[in-house]
């Protein structure tokens, strides 16, 4: 199953807006097993903390990015 064209595209926009910020995007079909805690969706992670399961807006994004908690996400 390919990755999520929603996906794609958000993580291009965060690298034209943040461009100092480290955006991966990755096909879990293709890595292997899930790490814990996430599902078959479009997972969003900051560090080892999942801080978004679905695409969140970008505005959100960019929140939680320019926001991070003290427990990583």
């Amino acid at each position: 199953m390919p990755v999520a064209g929603p996906a794609v595209k958000l993580a291009a926009t965060l690298r034209r807006v943040r461009p100092g910020r480290p955006v991966e995007v990755i096909d879990l079909a293709e890595w292997g097993p899930m790490p814990k805690g996430l599902v078959g969706t479009s997972a969003y992670r900051l560090g080892e903390a999942t801080i978004s399961l679905g695409n969140p807006s970008l505005r959100e994004l960019l929140f939680r990015l320019d926001n991070p908690r003290p427990d990583g996400g």
